[in-house]
């Protein structure tokens, strides 16, 4: 069995019981407001992490896509150091250690401060980045909370239908042309149903605006600097996670007093939500 490859930023590295204390400058972990020191030394690991391999893997990934990893995973064996752009990084690709780190029982894992190494700076208004999925421990259980109804059986029966009806007459469209640039078609289809099911938003224009801003934002994690004057990529992803944010803001007072079935609602309309949010 091969494992598709995780990768681990350094910095997000498990702390063990001998570690030193967490960085002032960090905080919370659950809810980290700051990086923790990237991690060069990794010994005798196998692998590279030069800047031009980071370079490398990129366009690797971004044109081969998980047959790239596997190239890596042959030449270095299932655990490994690399790059991705700026970002030196862990690949695991062994099942067992997947599923360990995934079940994070031991808490030596953390997500949070993965993602901070990937966006930290994205929000300019706040110290934290409060994503659904950047956020660990206490916080992440809090928020696992507010959306239990939205995954209720209920729930989910109607997320099947907005599928159905999102999905079926796209495919019978395609289906009617012959042929299409499926890559892009899916895209823009599967696109339109998270806006959906994840927001309630069912204007194409909108959906499309909402689209290009996110493929910005996760664009991000490639910017070579996190610096808007000296990296393009990083400027469209502030401009970008701006553009969602403020767009999902202007919805809130609707969703509050009317409600809706999609998962924003449900966060909109949440009882007794945590302070920090």
């Amino acid at each position: 069995m091969t494992a598709t490859p995780t990768l681990i930023p350094t910095s997000g590295l498990p702390a063990s019981p001998s570690s030193p204390p967490i960085p002032a400058n960090v905080g919370d972990p659950d809810r980290p407001r700051g990086e923790l020191p990237i991690v060069t030394d990794l010994g005798d690991m196998p692998g590279t992490c030069n800047p031009l391999a980071g370079l490398v893997h990129l366009v690797g990934v971004s044109r081969y896509g998980v047959d790239y990893q596997r190239t890596l995973v042959e030449r270095y064996g299932e655990v490994f150091q690399h790059r991705f752009g700026p970002h030196p990084i862990v690949v695991i690709a062994d099942p067992e250690r997947v599923t360990e780190i995934a079940r994070n029982r031991d808490g030596a894992w953390s997500t949070a401060l993965g993602w901070w190494s990937l966006f930290g700076g994205i929000e300019r208004r706040s110290e934290t980045i409060d994503f659904p999925v950047t956020l660990d421990g206490g916080a992440h259980r809090e928020l696992r909370r507010l959306l239990q109804p939205a995954f209720g059986r209920a729930a989910m029966g109607r997320y099947v239908e907005l599928t159905d009806e999102t999905l079926s007459p796209t495919i019978d469209r395609w289906v009617e042309r012959g042929v299409v640039p499926f890559k892009r078609e899916a895209r823009t289809a599967f696109a339109h149903l998270a806006n959906r099911i994840f927001v309630g938003v069912d204007d194409r224009a909108l959906s499309t605006r909402m689209d290009r801003a996110m493929a910005d934002f996760w664009n991000g994690m490639n910017a070579l600097v996190r610096s808007p004057v000296m990296s393009p990529t990083w400027r469209r992803a502030l401009r970008g996670y701006e553009s969602t944010r403020d767009t999902l803001r202007t919805m809130v007072p609707d969703k509050r007093a009317n409600g809706g079935d999609d998962l924003f609602a449900a966060l909109c309309r949440a009882e007794d939500p945590p302070s920090w949010m």
